[in-house]
């Protein structure tokens, strides 16, 4: 079992997240009229970058002050200078210069449907090639004699801490917290409402991943792990101090928040026939079918957290929260969107998978 875009540990530690702009908070804005708000860019500075060096930024769209949505962008990974190589074929988004504001599925606020209409938004762009984990600048060599070594930026972890320092800074009390991503950012969701947890003792709190659940590999490929930097962090996180690399997978990631935080409510959303997820997988999966995967890897879960729920859907599509697609998915006669609505209202509903998934 091996974990997703491969991922022993090496790396320079980075050092404390900037916290410019964090010290006075906005006004808030009235949760009856969400799309009174727009988004707007909040630049963190300090040790935050994205993979090539340039400035990282996250979104905020405020509605009700009490009710967050905190969003982790997906964007693939990367783990060498071909991988990483902006002027090659990357397999990760490398920067945010073009970042654009998103207006579908759960970020569609005049939808009546929407379980989040009304929620502030904290939406982390990924640009760290690193799952949204990473603490480490390494220099990938060339990938010959004559070919330039590329420095990369893997600063995933603190790209989102300092969204997490912006939310702490600029709410007091929350009631209500959802965390999800899609795709790469779908892996760390349990790590980071765990922290956020931290913080808010008496909020309810839920995670939803999308899109990552299927990565089982037959051969693990941890090394990745040293090259994005991230155990010179994710031991520091109380909850976490026992991951090492010889163990590592994604789903201990959802165990270890489990067993610090019971209350977290977690969940998994997957298509049945990701191609995405198969295609980094690259033949090196331990089943012959990404769904053997992901009912291998939910299983996995909740022998270390029984609550986890997860809902598979048929077909040969790559995450969903993110496209208009969310609100009219239907298996076994359960709305998705419904499904997850009574996730986040801390009212799980159970699990729900294809019973012909082609």
């Amino acid at each position: 079992m091996g974990a997703a875009f491969g991922l022993a540990a090496c790396g320079t530690p980075a050092q404390q997240t900037g916290t410019e702009d964090f010290t006075t908070p906005a006004p808030a804005i009235v949760a009856s009229s969400p799309q009174a708000a727009e988004w707007r860019k909040v630049f963190p500075g300090g040790d935050t970058r994205c993979t090539d060096g340039t400035e990282f930024h996250f979104m905020v769209h405020e509605a009700d002050p009490k009710e967050l949505l905190f969003y982790l962008e997906g964007g693939g990974g990367c783990w060498n200078k071909a991988s990483c190589d902006p002027n090659g074929s990357p397999t990760a988004k490398l920067n945010v210069a073009d970042q654009k504001d998103p207006t579908e599925g759960i970020f569609d606020f005049s939808n009546p449907k929407n379980p989040f209409a009304n929620y502030t938004v904290v939406y982390v762009p990924y640009c760290s090639g690193d799952v949204h984990i990473g603490d480490n600048y390494i220099v990938y060599p060339g990938r010959d004699e004559t070919d330039p070594p590329l420095p990369v930026y893997h600063r995933g972890r603190a790209n989102v801490q300092s969204a997490i320092d912006w939310v702490s800074a600029h709410h007091d009390e929350l009631d209500d917290i959802f965390v999800t991503g899609v795709s790469a950012g779908a892996v760390p969701t349990p790590l980071y409402a765990s922290i956020l947890s931290d913080r808010y003792s008496d909020a309810k709190i839920s995670s939803l991943g999308d899109g990552a659940g299927g990565y089982r590999r037959a051969s693990p490929m941890n090394d990745r792990l040293g090259d994005w930097g991230v155990f010179n962090q994710i031991n520091t996180v109380p909850g976490f101090e026992n991951l090492t690399p010889s163990t590592w997978s994604y789903e201990q990631i959802y165990v270890a928040a489990a067993k610090q935080h019971p209350d977290i409510n977690m969940a998994r959303f997957d298509f049945a026939a990701d191609p995405a997820q198969w295609r980094f997988l690259s033949g090196n999966s331990e089943f012959d079918t990404l769904l053997e995967n992901l009912v291998a890897n939910n299983n996995d879960i909740r022998i270390g957290a029984p609550d986890f729920r997860a809902y598979i859907a048929p077909g040969a599509v790559h995450t969903i929260l993110q496209k208009n697609a969310l609100y009219e998915t239907t298996v076994n006669g359960v709305v998705l969107v419904d499904w997850i609505a009574a996730l986040a209202q801390h009212a799980p509903e159970e699990d729900v998978k294809c019973n012909e998934c082609d």
